[in-house]
């Protein structure tokens, strides 16, 4: 419970300054605003636009942090609910286990050459057919805008393969990222409810919208839970599993049983 008081004070923190910075730097552009109304300064009038953007953007900032910070403090309670309610399940992970499982996630977040390889046979081809062409129209153009379509060129030329190198360069910091958060409590545990369950790595998943559970058969054990999702008028199925420490097949066979009972 002591970590979870320390991530509701942190999220409290957090809201606190942002909301005093984003409050600062808007009335900035607010103040030249009006300055711009009651003095007539022609030359403020030309920013005026980028001003009002500048505005409603960090109005728009504010408005959705809002709502994130709302919806923390909703998860918060989920979890101080479910701590103090019954729990079908709590368990810890043995540190070795826990650090199997991140590598395992870690392998499969990250690019490898392979795709770097399929990445770049994409993009290298689409590169050269639409900045080759701007240079082409360049070359037998004519008149001085023929420097500029060549920057284009060169610039459409490079766009998409870097785009694909910067997806795998960001694939490998998401996946050191990751690693660390959930690197913080060496043995985490796990409590399954009725309602959810809570990771002390992963974070809370409410099973309001759970209609089927599987176990599969690896090393370590998975809990494969399927949500229904209504998309569009449409509906899906999406998986979430969940790694669950080396127990006995009895103990994983009742748990099992226990939790599709709580969903009839």
């Amino acid at each position: 419970m002591e970590s979870l008081s320390r991530w509701a004070l942190h999220s409290k923190v957090h809201w606190h300054r942002s909301i005093t910075t984003a409050l600062v730097i808007s009335g900035f552009p607010n103040l030249v605003i009006l300055g711009v109304l009651f003095t007539g300064a022609p030359w403020l009038s030309l920013i005026m636009p980028s001003m009002l953007v500048t505005s409603g953007a960090i109005v728009a900032l504010l408005i959705g942090y809002g709502v994130y910070w709302w919806e923390g403090q909703k998860e918060i309670q989920n979890i101080k609910d479910l701590l103090s309610g019954e729990l079908l399940a709590h368990w810890q992970f043995h540190p070795q286990e826990w650090e199997s499982i991140l590598q395992k996630r870690i392998a499969k977040m990250k690019w490898s050459p392979k795709d770097y390889k399929s990445a770049l046979g994409c993009a290298v081809p689409v590169g050269l057919i639409f900045g080759g062409g701007i240079m082409l129209w360049a070359i037998f153009g004519k008149g001085p805008e023929r420097v500029y379509l060549m920057l284009l060129g060169v610039g459409v030329l490079l766009f998409f393969p870097g785009v694909a190198v910067f997806q795998g360069l960001w694939s490998h910091f998401t996946a050191w990222r990751i690693w660390h958060q959930r690197h913080r409590n060496p043995a985490p545990h796990l409590y399954v409810a009725i309602e959810g369950l809570y990771h002390d790595a992963d974070g809370y998943l409410d099973f309001q919208d759970l209609n089927e559970i599987s176990l599969s058969k690896s090393q370590p054990p998975v809990l494969k839970l399927k949500f229904a999702e209504n998309i569009d008028g449409k509906n899906y199925k999406v998986t979430h599993p969940v790694e669950l420490p080396q127990l006995p097949a009895e103990t994983l066979k009742s748990f099992v049983k226990s939790l599709r009972a709580s969903l009839s």
